[in-house]
């Protein structure tokens, strides 16, 4: 097995969305995602997504059902296994089950409908981690 760890990732700018490139020599079991969404007060409705592709080929898309309103904080969690799901400020969302991704994929989020002020943070991401020599 894998070396199991959590990835802090640093918050992209407000109005931006999250990217995070699989490191060289590393393949990952995405085990999950989670971030928090604070939109700011512009009206607009916002449908989050996480992607893993290679820059250019989606592998995988997961887009949340929930319909993220403006002055809104929600924290999203792309899991394998669970059901879509809205308790209170948590969005679940179902995630690809085994989903091992290679070097030089990234993980990205695509918001449609961001707007300038809108802000995700508190970004991790839970994998199983091997290192290829």
């Amino acid at each position: 097995p894998g070396m199991l760890s959590t990835i802090t990732v640093s918050n992209p700018a407000a109005g931006a969305n999250l990217s995070y490139p699989i490191p060289t020599n590393a393949r990952m079991l995405i085990r999950g995602v989670r971030f928090l969404l604070t939109t700011d007060a512009n009206v607009a409705t916002r449908t989050v997504r996480v992607l893993v592709n290679d820059g250019t080929t989606n592998l995988v898309m997961h887009s949340a059902t929930y319909a993220h309103l403006a002055s809104t904080a929600m924290i999203y969690y792309f899991v394998p296994s669970l059901p879509a799901e809205i308790d209170g400020t948590d969005v679940l969302v179902p995630f690809a089950p085994a989903l091992v991704v290679p070097q030089a994929y990234q993980i990205n989020t695509s918001i449609t409908n961001i707007q300038v002020g809108d802000q995700i943070s508190a970004v991790r991401i839970y994998v199983e981690e091997w290192i290829e020599e």
